[in-house]
């Protein structure tokens, strides 16, 4: 699954991403930033 945000940054050092689990624990959840694009400007 794909999701674009849109986060002002101005004033901001650092960048991190994070993911949380489904809500049912941490059975089967899996995060992927191989793709991952950042953009300014």
């Amino acid at each position: 699954m794909t999701v674009d945000v849109d986060v002002p940054l101005s004033g901001v050092d650092t960048l991190s991403l994070r993911m949380g689990d489904g809500g049912d624990g941490s059975y089967g959840d899996r995060g992927d930033w191989a793709d991952a694009q950042v953009t300014c400007g």
